[in-house]
């Protein structure tokens, strides 16, 4: 099977750079309703019933002096009539002209016997720099079908914003000019106050590109010129299920045609073959000629014609099976990235394609994000979330920052997805915005309004309640808006004054409202998501019952830095960076406090501060850094239950554990890490490990042991229950729980128990250290872990290793806690 890590040298696995100082903020502002009926196909249409609102409607959004056009085909009593509206971008009143031309070609019920209803049948709308607008619609291997209208009319004043603007329809490009006899999938782009037009002649499967320009200063187009040849070049794909190789001709299934801010015209594509219904490989071209001649990703020439033959195109192979669906999102951003979001099968392991899969099949599939380095030419790739399932083609915008926006239909909600722009690249994608109403098509946008102004705009159609299998509907037509902001954290020093910061106090620190003090829940609501330090003082939550939420960063650092978890109080703090030896105490019985990202760079002690023999329980979702969490070391913890749930899936937590008094309970049914000491010390003969449920170690190294007398044991790489970790050390109560303990084989970044390539490519994403490799490379091959036995005999190679007195050990059960759910992923 080809994969991307086959495609070539110029394209690389990137794993982004987090940022926790900024974050996109996506806030809806608008929602207008272009049209409460506008047209939706009967069930017997061809691709679908939408017209408005599909990947093959090329522009439907465009921002042009002040104002922002769009067009889209409404559902009239007797005919589908192209309406053109306008607004004035101060305002949200939408100035709509029936344009009298309509839907023919893809109509059923117009007059010829071969028409038939045709989602690809759609309006591709532009604005050229005198102010002339420009339509071409209703062709799929078509004559062209052209509206256009006289200069200036885009900003003319309302009194002459009128159907009688638009000058009579024609089949050529100039009046009395050439007609164009078959058209599809037309497009208009700007290049400065010129515009060019683009579009297929032929068919799908057989098919070429044709490109025109239209001067602004004279009001004519010159001759349309090919650009695109589908039947240069013989093409064999070895997992073709057909059998009809070689295939002879194909289509080049365009992206997108965007010009950068020096004028040069980038075109990224898919083929279509003729032997089989499927698409391969994706494609890069630029012209710095206006559409002349074309370059391949190295820059060397390729004439005035691409074709399959042309060297130095592909910059991704994926074969037939890999789900490719065609027409996707491209875009150009400030500095002349190049960024195509496409939908194809994972290429991880595990998502192999299978006999019996469909041809674009979204149950295996993602959305990738590629983006070319303008100087280098190197293409790099991350996967978006999988959160939301796969559904539409994806389309993609830049702001005025250089951070990007996908938008895509997961089912029926509209989902805006976002990654920002680093000094290294751009940080994984997150899902930012999820619209539950129930939509159909494809999300399309206005990439001018959201470069220019940080404006998203969302042309997009709602679901139809009614349907016939001959007879068209209508629903309502929306444009959505929303703010895209950038917001970039602040750091607040709590103390008298700090040279790096912003001092707001110098007195104890309150998670709420407490009699005296300064409230840390009413600054977050002030600055949210800002960074607060706090520098050698105390935090407290309050002596209420409930739970304490921080959204922000809490640094703790200085001079012996404590943080008090009050009476009846839970506590929950978004990220957490321990920089000094801190005191975390627990107060009563029965509390717990979650971590979302816990940053660990020296010892963090947590204690029960008033109830002996009481339950704390921590949860952390990511923890990183090599510090040490430390539990107990106190007379009055001997009996106390730490119950202790995280999880860390990026690998990047090489610290330790000590427990040096109560029960540490693994509560975490995904428990993974990659810890450099786990210590169970003996000194009150009280300290356990409770295995409530299964819990996953990494990558344990040797232990330093204590002056009081202890036995150092090795466990091989296997699962352990606890029963079996008993034997092997000797003991009959250290160990309680019903839970497993699996130790991993080194270079098993997976977790699935063998090393083999996928593990590679964990290492390459997730943790990229010359140990790691070498513990890989020293592993390969490793066969599947064995359930371990009482009886199983530890190895040398061991990479767990558990140290403990010689003293009597007391047995005693355990309590399980409630667990908070959060899910975190690292997307490439």
């Amino acid at each position: 099977m080809a994969s991307i890590l086959q495609a070539c040298t110029v394209l690389f696995f990137c794993q982004s750079i987090s940022q926790a100082t900024a974050q996109l903020i996506v806030t809806p502002v608008h929602d207008m309703v272009l049209d409460s009926n506008a047209l939706v196909m009967p069930t017997s249409g061809s691709f679908g019933r939408i017209l408005n609102g599909t990947t093959f409607q090329q522009e439907a959004l465009i921002t042009h002096g002040g104002y922002q056009y769009t067009a889209w085909y409404h559902n009239g009593s007797s005919d589908e009539d192209i309406f053109v509206s306008r607004r004035d971008l101060s305002g949200t009143t939408w100035e709509t002209i029936d344009t009298g031309s309509g839907l023919e070609n893809g109509d059923a019920t117009a007059s010829s016997d071969s028409r038939r209803w045709d989602g690809h049948n759609s309006i591709s709308l532009g604005i050229s720099g005198d102010g002339r607008i420009h339509l071409s619609f209703d062709q799929h291997v078509d004559e062209l079908r052209y509206l256009t209208t006289d200069p200036g009319f885009a900003t003319s004043a309302s009194n002459i914003w009128n159907q009688a603007g638009f000058k009579p329809e024609r089949d050529a490009l100039n009046v009395n000019g050439a007609q164009i006899p078959k058209v599809t999938y037309p497009r208009f782009t700007n290049v400065g106050d010129d515009l060019v037009f683009t579009y297929r002649d032929r068919v799908s499967q057989d098919g070429d590109h044709y490109i025109a320009t239209y001067n602004s200063q004279t009001g004519i187009w010159n001759a349309p010129h090919q650009f695109t040849d589908g039947r240069l070049g013989s093409y064999t794909d070895e997992t073709d299920p057909v059998g009809q190789e070689p295939s002879l001709a194909r289509n080049a299934y365009l992206n997108g045609f965007d010009i950068d801010t020096q004028g040069m015209m980038h075109i990224t594509w898919t083929w279509r073959e003729q032997a089989t219904n499927a698409n391969h490989d994706i494609n890069y071209a630029y012209s710095d000629d206006a559409g002349v001649t074309w370059k391949n990703n190295a820059g060397v020439g390729l004439g005035s014609i691409i074709s399959l033959n042309s060297p130095g195109i592909k910059i991704v192979d994926l074969n037939y099976q890999q789900a490719l669906i065609n027409q996707q999102g491209q875009v150009v951003d400030q500095e002349g990235r190049v960024h195509a979001l496409m939908r194809h099968r994972r290429q991880e392991p595990g998502f192999e394609w299978q006999p019996g899969d469909a041809t674009y099949d979204t149950v295996d599939a993602a959305y990738h994000h590629y983006y070319r380095d303008p100087v280098s030419g190197i293409w790099n790739v991350n996967r978006l979330p999988v959160d939301e399932p796969v559904g539409s083609r994806p389309k993609i915008g830049v702001d005025p920052n250089g951070n990007l926006l996908g938008i895509y239909r997961s089912g029926r909600n509209l989902i805006v997805a976002g990654a920002e722009k680093t000094i290294n690249g751009f940080t994984d994608w997150q899902i930012l915005y999820k619209d539950e109403t129930d939509y159909e098509g494809d999300p399309l946008l206005d990439p001018v309004r959201l470069t220019e102004e940080g404006i998203l705009s969302v042309f997009l159609q709602e679901r139809a309640t009614t349907s016939s299998e001959t007879i068209p509907t209508g629903s309502p037509l929306h444009v959505l808006e929303f703010n895209i902001s950038e917001h970039v954290e602040t750091t607040y020093y709590l103390q008298a004054s700090h040279p790096g910061g912003t001092s707001i106090l110098s007195a104890e620190l309150w998670f709420d409202a407490p009699t005296g003090g300064t409230s840390l829940a009413d600054l977050n609501g002030y600055f949210p998501g800002n960074i607060f330090v706090v520098d050698g003082l105390n935090a407290r939550t309050p002596s209420t019952s409930g739970t304490s939420v921080f959204a922000g960063t809490l640094v703790l650092q200085g001079t012996s830095p404590q943080l008090i978890n009050h009476t009846g109080t839970n506590i929950s703090i978004s990220r957490m960076v321990v920089n000094s030896d801190t005191l975390f105490g627990q107060r009563v019985d029965g509390q717990q406090a979650t971590i979302g990202e816990l940053e660990l760079n020296a010892e963090l002690l947590i204690r029960q501060q008033l109830d002996p023999g009481g339950d704390a329980a921590f949860v952390f979702d990511e923890i990183s850094g090599n510090g040490m969490l430390k539990f107990g070391l106190n007379t009055q913890d001997i009996d106390n239950h730490w119950g202790f749930d995280a999880a860390d899936t990026d690998g990047d937590f090489t610290g330790s554990i000590l427990l040096d008094k109560g029960i540490l309970q693994f509560i975490s049914s995904d428990l993974e890490l990659p810890l450099a000491t786990l210590q169970i010390l003996n000194v009150d003969a009280n300290s356990q490990i409770s295995l409530v449920s299964d819990a996953t170690f990494k990558a344990f190294q040797e232990l330093n042991a204590n002056n009081l007398g202890v036995v150092t044991l090795s466990v091989a790489p296997g699962t352990y229950t606890a029963a079996d970790l008993n034997t092997l050390f000797g003991t009959t109560s250290r160990f309680t729980g019903s839970g497993t303990l699996t130790v991993l084989i080194p270079g098993d970044f997976d977790g699935d128990g063998d090393v083999d390539g996928a593990d590679f490519l964990e290492w390459q994403r997730n943790d990229g250290t010359p140990a790691g490799l070498a513990a890989w490379q020293s592993n390969y091959g490793a066969p599947q872990l064995l359930a371990a036995s009482a009886a199983t005999v530890p190895e040398p190679s061991a990479i767990l290793l558990i140290v403990f007195g010689t003293s009597l050990l007391v047995n005693r059960g355990y309590k399980n806690f409630t667990r908070e759910t959060h899910l975190h992923e690292t997307h490439l």
